[in-house]
């Protein structure tokens, strides 16, 4: 889940093993006192992990997708959501969890990866 003013995000993605079908991240708009349905989101390159973590602030949304090592961000305008870009590790390394967790205020963007090596182990 994420929450920023009015908007919800709710993420759905695979578990155990039950579907084979790619996660998505469905958002949720506060109109009095419910929450309506704004749009349904996902990526052409979509994993099962896809929507495992969430950020939200503002009109600027980040997806993570543990399985696939990325985070998609996208932007609302004038109610529409559209993919604008996404982010992937600097280096090859694999297996490491980017995008397990993420943030995101203002311009300011950080993206957790608890499983990266140490210098040492390189």
């Amino acid at each position: 889940l994420a929450l920023s003013g009015d908007t919800l995000v709710v993420g759905s993605y695979e578990r155990n093993g039950m579907t084979t079908m790619p996660g998505r991240a469905d958002v949720f708009v506060r109109v009095g006192n419910d929450f309506v349905h704004q749009a349904t989101l996902s990526a052409a390159n979509a994993s099962l992990a896809f929507a495992v973590s969430l950020a939200i602030d503002g009109d600027d949304l980040l997806v993570g997708d543990q399985i696939a090592e990325r985070v998609t961000v996208y932007r609302r305008t004038a109610g529409t959501w559209a993919q604008t870009q996404q982010l992937q590790p600097p280096d090859a390394v694999q297996g490491t969890s980017f995008s397990v967790s993420l943030a995101i205020e203002g311009d300011l963007v950080a993206v957790g990866r608890p499983y990266f090596p140490s210098f040492s182990q390189r």
